[in-house]
């Protein structure tokens, strides 16, 4: 977790007035990118983030000034004597090591600046419900795009094609070695974004169960695509930089216009492969180690 500093007040109080849990950023880019967005600057990171931080925060605009001047205790941030003395617990760095990703930022609602860094879209559609089925990916670096997937299933839903698209998202950055450096996958579906930043957790906490092993109706618990989920996780817990957030779906956000093109290519292609077979491709039990391909 990240322990905001002496001299970051306003900016941390700011953030949390803007319903942003500052508590759950690990790193200060992550701090800073997030910031960065929401006060829609341009500061070049420099290699003290600090620096870049104090930078951000002469943004706060000014008529917010007093209500932000808030005491340490209660805007979350801390001074360099708690630093020191409230550094991570091991327990925190072992949370860390296992993946806990994010700052949860899925309720921020706003374009994604994809000009800098790496950004990553996916979706998934599905007609009927359940129906024929497409996944798109598409990854932008530096504001530009530099790939582009997609695959789908005849016989699916609409969860499994989100949760396949953010699959192949991470699995994307695992594979070209960047499973250790910032990112940010945007996705438009908040099942799939509020199951990869809070429910999973809860979920293996309770043997992968949404009701715990002491539960009276454990049927109630069964915790439904759990094959995909458990892919997801071990996919999420690879990558120690990298940030899942929701993003509003069909308003002309561009990176999630491109993934939801994709994903109707990928539903097309899967409807064209069942029609040549003679027969509808059907969800195998072992979904994410077979999902149709990516283009």
């Amino acid at each position: 977790m990240y322990i905001w500093p002496e001299g970051l007040e306003r900016l941390a109080a700011y953030l949390r007035k803007r319903q942003v849990d500052i508590h759950a950023f690990k790193t200060a880019r992550q701090a800073a990118w997030i910031a960065q967005k929401l006060l829609k600057t341009r500061i070049k990171f420099q290699e003290d983030l600090y620096m870049t931080l104090r930078e951000i925060q002469k943004a706060v605009p000014e008529k917010d000034t007093d209500a932000l001047s808030t005491p340490h205790n209660r805007n979350g941030t801390a001074n360099r004597e708690m630093s020191s003395s409230a550094a991570p617990a091991p327990s925190a760095a072992k949370r860390s090591k296992r993946g806990k990703h994010v700052a949860r930022v899925d309720k921020v609602n706003q374009v994604p600046d994809t000009s800098f860094g790496v950004h990553i879209f996916c979706d998934g559609a599905c007609e009927p419900n359940p129906g024929s089925g497409g996944w798109g990916v598409v990854v932008y670096r530096d504001g530009l795009e530099v790939a582009a997937l997609s695959g789908g299933l005849g016989e699916t839903t609409n969860n499994v094609m989100e949760m396949t698209g953010m699959l192949e998202a991470v699995q994307w950055l695992i594979d070209h070695f960047l499973k250790d450096q910032a990112a940010t996958i945007w996705c438009d579906s908040q099942y799939v974004v509020n199951g990869c930043n809070i429910w999973r957790h809860n979920w293996k906490k309770n043997g992968w169960s949404r009701k715990g092993p002491a539960a009276t109706k454990p049927e109630t618990g069964v915790v439904k695509n759990l094959e995909l989920w458990q892919a997801i996780d071990e996919a999420l817990n690879k990558c120690s930089e990298l940030t899942v957030a929701w993003v509003k779906g069909h308003v002309g956000i561009e990176g999630n216009e491109r993934a939801d093109e994709l994903s109707v290519i990928g539903r097309r292609k899967a409807m064209e492969t069942a029609a040549s077979e003679g027969c509808p491709q059907t969800l195998p039990s072992d979904a994410p180690s077979l999902v149709a391909g990516a283009a």
